[in-house]
C-alpha cells in the first residue's frame, strides 16, 4: 500500500516537480511507475539524503556530474539498469 512519506522535504521535492530526471516535456523516453518508495528514515542517512535531494532538485545536472548511469542509492546496477544502460540510451 502506497501512501505519503513522513518526510516533509521529500514531499515539498516532488511538490515542486512530480517527476525524477528530466522535465517529461523536453524527455526523450519516460518511464512510468511507483518506485521513489525511500524508507521512512531516510533523512537519518544524511549522506544518501543529500544526494537523493541534490538529484529530484535537478535530476539532469545530477547525471551530468556524476554520470548518466548514476542514480542516487544505487552503488551497482541492478538487472535492470544494466541492459538499459549498456543501450547507449543518454539524455
Amino acid at each position: 500500500m502506497y501512501q505519503q512519506h513522513p518526510s516533509e522535504e521529500l514531499n515539498r521535492l516532488f511538490h515542486q516537480k512530480p517527476y525524477q530526471g528530466q522535465n517529461p516535456e523536453f524527455a526523450q523516453l519516460i518511464f512510468f511507475g511507483l518506485d521513489a518508495n525511500f524508507s521512512e528514515d531516510i533523512e537519518d542517512d544524511i549522506e544518501n539524503f543529500e544526494q537523493i535531494k541534490e538529484y529530484l532538485k535537478d535530476g539532469v545536472a545530477y547525471w551530468e556530474k556524476y554520470s548518466p548511469e548514476r542514480l542516487p542509492l544505487v552503488s551497482v546496477p541492478d538487472r535492470f539498469q544494466v541492459p538499459f544502460f549498456s543501450s547507449k540510451i543518454r539524455h
